[in-house]
Order: structure tokens, then C-alpha cells, then sequence
């Protein structure tokens, strides 16, 4: 079998104290910042790994971003991966998440049939966590959250996901995507003869053109601006019977422009 794990190179959080955050875009700049693998990314990778070496076949590294991406891959082969793949091109520079799903859904489809599709669930510097959903999406998947173990049985997958606190168990069909959360976890050293094995094992990176990509790319989101608000925890409690108590709800959630127009469509919801 082939599993994919797709991997966001992040700037190494032990050198952010460096810079100061980008006012514009309330980010850290990234220049002068080495990219590493997030702990979220190696804890996929860990299972992505282990996997392939059940059902012997082979695992490959997936990331769009800029050059120095190259670095986070290298760890990626170094702690196991048979094969990795770079998505760098000046064309996605400052993409968003859904742009990013796009790249990341093209680059799954030109390196083949896959059963399974691994993601970290956020990442540090974002922390959106919209990319698996996005992605599982883009390629017509069903998607797995939450998933801690995942084994395959043939033509399916039994995953151990924890919703809400409480582990289940998930049987599907393949292909699937499935989302990996944080582990408490120590992610595992990058042990010497991987390193060395990690320079015969291949690195491939893909520009807009190798990707069949058209002339144009841009984000669906722009960075506005940003700023800190205060926070206010409050709390009431509605009484009656429970026709009553929505109606209430209704009319407070109004009253604060929380409930949405109806729609075209005639339902409401919440903006």
C-alpha cells in the first residue's frame, strides 16, 4: 500500500523569540527562521511510517513550501520516509489554506494511487486547522479526526480516533484522509543512520509547471489586520418550558447580531 503524509514546514518555534511578529499579518517573519517538522507532523509521520511497514509499502512525504521546505523533508526521510515530494513555486508564495488544499490535492493525484492520506491537525504557526478537511474534501474522501492508531484490513481501515475524550473505533473503505491531533508525547530523536539513509533515498521538488497548474494562483483569504480583544466569560440560564427557552435564545442571539438573515433559501443560521 502507499500512505501520504503531507507535512507543512513551519519556522522552528525555538527561534521565533528572534523576530517580532509582523504587524500586518500577525505572523512571525519567516526570513532568517530554519523550517523544521512540527511535533503534530512527526506524530503523523510516526503513524504514516508504521502503517506502510505493516502492510509493506511505502510512505511518502508530502509539503508545499519554499525552498528551504527542503530541510523539513530531509528530516521526514531521515526518520523513515521512502520518498518525499516538495511543492515550491514563487506562484503559491503566501498562500491560504484553501489554495494550499488545492496544491497539496494536485501533487496527491500526480504521485498516484494512494489508500491513505495523513495530516497533522494544525499547525503551530497557524493553527487554522481547516487543511485536512479542505483536502479530504478537494479529493472526493471521507475524513477521519482525532485519529491516535490506524490499521488496515485489506480494502479498509480501522482507525482509533478520540471524539470529544472518549476513543472509537472507525472502520471505512479506502482511500481516506485522516487527521492526526498533538501528542503529549516526546516526537522520537532523528537517530544518526537515518540521517545517513536519508541522503539515498529520493527528494523530489515540483514547480507550478510540473503540476500542470494553470497561470494563475491566489488566495480565497487576505490578512486584514489584527490586535488583541478582551475576553468575557458570562453565563444565564433560561428557564421554561423548551418552545420558550428557544424563542429566547432567538431573540437574544438577535438582539446581538448573532443570528443570521434567513437566506434565498428560507433557513437561517448563525453568522
Amino acid at each position: 500500500m502507499r500512505v501520504i503524509v503531507c507535512l507543512k514546514p513551519v519556522p522552528d518555534p525555538r527561534s521565533w523569540n528572534r523576530l517580532p511578529v509582523d504587524p500586518l499579518r500577525g505572523t512571525p517573519p519567516r526570513a532568517g527562521i530554519p523550517l523544521t517538522l512540527s511535533p503534530v507532523d512527526r506524530t503523523a509521520l510516526d503513524l504514516g511510517l508504521d502503517l506502510a511497514r505493516r502492510n509493506q509499502g511505502t510512505a511518502v512525504a508530502l509539503a508545499m513550501g519554499p525552498p528551504g521546505g527542503e530541510q523539513a523533508l530531509r528530516q521526514a526521510l531521515a526518520l523513515g520516509a521512502h520518498e518525499a515530494v516538495l511543492v515550491s513555486d514563487a506562484l503559491f508564495a503566501g498562500a491560504d489554506t484553501l489554495l494550499t488544499s488545492q496544491v497539496l490535492a494536485t501533487a496527491v493525484g500526480r504521485i498516484g494511487p494512494v489508500e491513505v492520506v495523513l495530516c497533522g491537525a494544525e499547525s503551530p504557526d497557524a493553527g487554522t486547522g481547516s487543511v485536512p478537511a479542505q483536502l479530504a474534501a478537494l479529493l472526493g474522501q471521507p475524513l477521519l479526526t482525532g485519529v491516535v492508531g490506524i490499521t488496515n484490513d485489506g480494502a479498509q481501515v480501522e482507525a482509533r480516533c478520540v471524539v470529544r475524550g472518549e476513543e472509537c473505533c472507525f472502520r471505512l473503505p479506502t482511500p481516506v484522509v485522516a487527521a492526526v491531533p498533538a501528542s503529549s508525547a516526546a516526537p522520537r530523536p532523528i537517530p544518526l543512520t537515518g540521517v545517513l539513509a536519508a541522503r539515498s533515498r529520493p527528494l523530489a521538488v515540483w514547480d507550478a509547471h510540473q503540476l500542470d497548474w494553470g497561470p494563475e494562483a491566489s488566495s480565497y483569504t487576505e490578512m486584514v489586520g489584527w490586535g488583541a480583544i478582551e475576553a468575557e466569560t458570562r453565563a444565564r440560564f433560561l428557564e421554561g418550558a423548551p418552545e420558550e427557552v428557544a424563542a429566547s435564545l432567538a431573540r437574544e442571539m438577535s438582539a446581538r447580531g448573532l443570528l443570521a438573515r434567513r437566506g434565498a433559501t428560507g433557513g437561517a443560521g448563525l453568522a
